[in-house]
């Protein structure tokens, strides 16, 4: 019996990566597991601390009150597991013998899971990494129009904060060279162009030869997000090829320059054409700057305060 491949994918927010594991999971040998970042907040961030009995207690309150997890539909069985980590692995796995007794390929994604290259690649030697890119413009232009349900806002209204977290992403794109990680990376544009032919790739680098698509009934390859009570009301549409450049439409020069700005050196890296055609109005540029500081205090606070409702304990976590 072949061991499976984990598969984790990192992005940004509307950067294609419902379309991606909606697109995967027809494919037959491949089990896309349900989104669901708690896991990668609570499991990987301590993955060798010890699982004991309050841990589990909590953990499995949190994870009961996670409105995604109903799409797992799994208990959590904590048998063979000594670490976070271990448990990582194991409600994974248990996700997986749910579908199928032996898939080929096990799918995760969260935003932040490439940072977590080392401690994956070292739990476990079965696991390839997947780096999904799209156009920051785009992605600013397609999160300024898109409602976070769970939050009941705009995804992003700060062309700044989108731009700083696009970087960031790059940047943990970098660190794979100096981990000497390998990193398979898909733009969202070459994506919707060629779907097969950019799967058929992935796939084939991740086993090192030619892989042979084959796919899934209709049932199986149900889209996710049509057992998903709570989703963004875009999350159905698929995407569009001539949309791509919808931005120069939709996002203000200002807007424009200040990502241009801060993205420049990836946006060349990554062969994104620049606009360049305005300079940055420095009055915008300092109050998108200071409202990006307060969301992020904002959203600092919540996390403090998740990780005391958790834990009871902050030393503990």
């Amino acid at each position: 019996m072949i061991e499976p491949t984990y598969v984790f994918i990192g992005y940004c927010d509307r950067s294609g990566s419902t379309f991606l594991l909606n697109e995967l999971n027809k494919i037959e040998g491949v089990v896309v597991c349900p989104e669901l970042d708690l896991l990668v907040r609570v499991l990987l961030k301590n993955p060798h601390i010890e699982i004991n009995p309050r841990f589990l207690r909590n953990f499995r309150q949190a994870i009961s009150n996670e409105k995604k997890f109903a799409l797992w539909d799994i208990p959590i069985n904590s048998t063979g597991c000594k670490s976070r980590i271990d448990l990582f692995f194991k409600i994974i796995d248990d996700y997986s013998k749910k579908l199928t007794k032996s898939p080929r390929f096990i799918v995760f994604k969260e935003r932040s899971i490439l940072e977590y290259d080392k401690v994956l690649s070292n739990s476990n030697p079965s696991v390839c990494f997947v780096s999904l890119i799209r156009d920051p413009r785009a992605v600013f232009a397609s999160q300024k129009r898109t409602i976070n349900l769970s939050q009941n806002r705009l995804m992003s209204n700060n062309a700044l904060t989108t731009a700083r977290i696009w970087n960031r992403h790059c940047k943990t794109n970098e660190k794979f060279k100096n981990d000497s990680i390998p990193l398979n990376t898909i733009t969202y544009e070459e994506l919707i162009g060629n779907t097969k032919l950019t799967i058929q790739n992935l796939l084939n680098r991740i086993v090192k030869s030619d892989f042979e698509l084959s796919k899934k009934s209709d049932f199986e390859q149900q889209p996710f997000y049509d057992k998903i009570d709570e989703k963004h009301i875009m999350v159905s549409e698929p995407p569009i090829i001539g949309r791509i450049s919808a931005w120069k439409n939709e996002l203000s020069e200002a807007d424009i320059a200040i990502i241009e700005h801060i993205c420049y050196d990836n946006m060349v890296k990554y062969n994104y054409e620049l606009h360049n055609k305005s300079m940055i109005i420095r009055s915008k540029y300092i109050l998108l700057f200071l409202l990006h500081w307060i969301d992020l205090l904002y959203w600092k606070a919540i996390v403090l305060l998740r990780k005391i409702r958790f834990t009871g304990l902050i030393k503990s976590q």
